[in-house]
């Protein structure tokens, strides 16, 4: 298999999320997220395809119009709840949403967000036990690609997906038959976590829950009333792929 290109698996995120008649994307700011300028990547390639991006921090989300697409990538602080409400708006109002989580940080009002679209942020660090799972450490994870517009070029060119320190996500049990939730990047059935994300051995221990997790995943939420007003979500359990090492 090829090599796996970072920025590809984001580009095609925004893709989906991505209304045809709204070319702008939005990177939040404001509370530790990884800046725009470090992600120059993603911005050459989307501007190379006609997007607009622009960073704003969260005064700036009474800008964002139905169908714009908004990242968060790697957040080290939480938003206020006056923040979250905003965002709620925005999701509310066709919103379309790329979370990158950030290992080891606590972010209770983000995760809420979250979880409003049937996924959760597992506080814990995921682990390959088979070298034909993961590259040089059992903490850079080789995934299994799943079928979805988000994956279905990185399929077609048989590429690789390299996700270093992951937490796994959740897809949570709501019951509404407009909500769908899609596991995008899954572990084998021999992977496990640690809840300590400091730990110092990549040894299984006990205690570790073992088996398999996902590392990605997609929801939509649909406003069958306005197809416009229906809402996109991807959520990475690692923004670190797109370090100039991955990509």
């Amino acid at each position: 298999q090829s090599a796996f290109k970072g920025e590809d698996a984001m580009a095609n995120a925004i893709l989906y999320v991505n209304s045809d008649t709204s070319p702008k994307v939005y990177f939040l700011k404001g509370h530790g997220e990884t800046d725009i300028y470090s992600l120059r990547a993603i911005t050459d390639l989307l501007q190379a395809e006609n997007f607009t991006c622009e960073a704003i921090d969260s005064t700036g989300l009474v800008n964002v119009q139905v169908g714009d697409t908004l990242v968060i990538c790697a957040p080290s602080s939480d938003i206020s709840a006056e923040e979250l409400e905003l965002l709620r708006n925005v999701m509310n109002n066709g919103g379309k949403l790329i979370y990158l989580a950030n290992l080891g940080y606590d972010l209770p009002r983000f995760e809420e967000l979250l979880g409003a679209y049937g996924m959760g942020v597992d506080h814990n660090v995921v682990y390959e036990s088979s070298p034909s799972n993961y590259l040089q450490y059992p903490v850079i994870l080789v995934p299994t690609l799943a079928t979805h517009n988000v994956t279905s070029t990185l399929r077609s060119g048989s590429l690789k997906a390299y996700i270093p320190n992951s937490s796994s996500l959740t897809a949570l049990n709501i019951k509404n038959s407009a909500l769908t939730v899609t596991s995008l990047l899954n572990t084998s059935a021999t992977a496990y976590a640690k809840a300590n994300t400091e730990a110092t051995t990549y040894e299984k221990e006990e205690g570790d829950l073992e088996g398999q997790f996902s590392l990605a995943m997609a929801a939509e939420l649909q406003n069958y009333e306005d197809e416009k007003l229906s809402s996109k979500v991807v959520v990475f359990g690692s923004s670190l792929f797109l370090t100039k090492y991955y990509t």
